[in-house]
Formats: structure tokens, C-alpha cells, sequence
């Protein structure tokens, strides 16, 4: 199974994923991205809106990237151009 690596950035750190994990497919570790996201807005009190987690293979290659704000509920009610 691959494994891949999830990449917190924030404004002034980026915070490795020294572990990885293991999931069936690019989609998967996407969907495992998104929910860490979720988790997190839903447990820190500051803004994290422009916050990202990068997705990376088990070579450390880029495979995607999240932006925090396309999966915030608190601005889903916001056009896109104001998002």
C-alpha cells in the first residue's frame, strides 16, 4: 500500500510528518488530508483559513495540497471570490 506524508504549513512554520501512513491511493490520503483539516479548524481558536497541508509520496514528492479555507464551513456561505 503507498504511503504518504501530510505537511502542515502554516503562516510562520512548516511541520513535517515524520511517520507517514498508509492509504490505498492518491484519493484516499486527499480525503485523510481534508479531514485532518476539518479536525484541526475545529480545535484551534485562531485564524487558519489560509493554513495548507501539503500531501507527499513516500519520496517526499508533492502530490497535492489542501488550502484550509476550501474546506471551512464557518465561510461555505461566502462567495468564491470572497473566500
Amino acid at each position: 500500500m503507498p504511503h504518504y506524508h501530510f505537511v502542515l504549513k502554516t503562516r510562520d512554520d512548516l511541520i513535517p510528518d515524520r511517520d507517514g501512513s498508509e492509504w490505498p491511493n492518491d484519493a484516499a490520503a486527499q480525503e485523510e488530508a481534508t479531514l485532518i483539516a476539518q479536525d484541526l479548524m475545529r480545535n484551534q481558536e485562531t485564524k487558519r483559513g489560509w493554513w495548507r497541508i501539503e500531501v507527499r509520496d513516500q519520496d517526499l514528492l508533492p502530490r497535492s495540497e489542501l488550502l484550509f479555507a476550501e474546506v471551512d464551513q464557518t465561510i461555505a456561505h461566502l462567495p468564491a471570490e470572497n473566500a
